[in-house]
């Protein structure tokens, strides 16, 4: 029993922007284990959020997909500027909705859990905030996308307009 295909976001050390190593690690992890490695490349270069990565070397090199994990991007110019590259080649960007100046001190979601706790809380604004911006700039762009670990109702509402406006 085990996992059988697993898909590896970019957050790595090193970082997976080069495309041109994904055979090596598909391969090494078939042989090793069995295991059919599907792999999200780097959509920022160093996940740094100030430039688009070489998203037409990481579809040659078999990317599924491309991601900025849980980095933040720069600004707004460089996240558009990213999906239109990646919406050019035919990549489905991976995101993780998270707007850092909101959530920066917390590590949890804020309510009673996190305050009974001690913990400096998450405010679920931080979450819909960034994927109001993200979805707005996906209908922008046309580029495919998929969104992960959403928490709240208010980004399930969102995802819910997302889909009755038909984006991909």
């Amino acid at each position: 029993n085990g996992f059988l295909h697993v898909c590896m976001p970019p957050d790595t050390n090193p970082v997976l922007e080069n495309g041109s190593l994904f055979k090596g690690l598909r391969e090494r992890a078939y042989q090793d284990g069995g295991i059919h490695l599907h792999i999200l490349g780097a959509l920022t270069a160093g996940l740094n959020g100030e430039q688009p990565a070489n998203i037409a070397g990481l579809k040659q090199g078999g990317a599924i997909g491309v991601s900025n994990a849980r980095h933040a991007f720069a600004n707004d110019d460089v996240l558009l500027r990213a999906l239109e590259y990646s919406a050019t080649f035919d990549m489905k960007v991976f995101f993780y909705p998270d707007e850092p100046s909101l959530s920066k001190n917390g590590v949890a979601h804020d309510g009673y859990i996190a305050s009974y706790h001690g913990l400096a809380g998450i405010p679920w604004i931080s979450e819909t905030v960034a994927l109001s911006k993200q979805l707005l700039i996906v209908e922008e762009t046309g580029v495919s996308a998929h969104f992960s670990q959403l928490t709240c109702k208010s980004s399930i509402e969102l995802m819910r307009w997302a889909k009755q406006k038909g984006l991909p």
